[in-house]
């Protein structure tokens, strides 16, 4: 299991350097296979399709003007086959940093893209997880919305399971953020949180995210 330190920093204080935390980990029969830093990504924003057509001058590439919430729609080239009008999808803007490449304007047979629609690989996510081609959104995302990797928050009690085992080994107390604390809600947990229990066996009922 892949356990972001940003997460369980939402939970419990760590040290600064990650391979103290592996260490502490290793310690409390938790050891860490690897450790992975996450490129930096910049100028990443969710955007909505508004319109789709073929270049005019390649047929295996569509065109689409592209909302992004901030005026006049963004005209954006694509080889991808998964894309259509109305879904709300990833898109790098001009001087956007992704792992691989920053983005600039240029020209797709002889149109101008203004930005590029982005796969999860593009932004170094387990391509596993998500399905070939754009990476898409639900609907309700607004358009504009920054898009950051590895802010999100866990819908599961696991990672705090992690985070309450080096606190416990610390002696210290550990916090939550909201919508943790919800999934939390539905687990039986021991209640002291100065208790120094190594292993701790969870029993949660199922809990529902928007």
């Amino acid at each position: 299991m892949r356990v972001p330190l940003g997460w369980l920093r939402e939970y419990v204080e760590l040290p600064a350097d990650p391979r103290a935390v592996a260490k502490m980990l290793a310690e409390l029969g938790f050891p860490v296979a690897g450790i992975e830093t996450r490129p930096v990504i910049t100028g990443v924003v969710a955007g909505r399709i508004a319109e789709l057509g073929k270049h005019p001058n390649a047929d295996r590439l569509q065109v689409g003007q592209i909302e992004i919430g901030d005026g006049k729609p963004l005209t954006i080239a694509t080889a991808a086959t998964n894309v259509a009008a109305g879904q709300t999808i990833a898109v790098a803007t001009i001087g956007a940093r992704l792992p691989q490449l920053t983005i600039e304007r240029r020209k797709m047979r002889g149109l101008e893209s203004e930005g590029m629609m982005i796969s999860a690989d593009e932004l170094a996510l387990p391509a596993e997880w998500f399905e070939d081609g754009i990476l898409q959104f639900e609907e309700t995302l607004k358009p504009g919305t920054d898009i950051t990797i590895g802010n999100e928050r866990p819908a599961a009690p696991t990672h705090a399971a992690h985070a309450r085992t080096p606190e416990n080994h610390w002696y210290g107390y550990y916090t939550l953020a909201a919508d943790s604390q919800k999934a939390l809600d539905n687990c039986d947990l021991p209640k002291d949180p100065l208790a120094p229990t190594r292993q701790t066996t969870i029993a949660c009922s199922p809990v529902g995210y928007p």
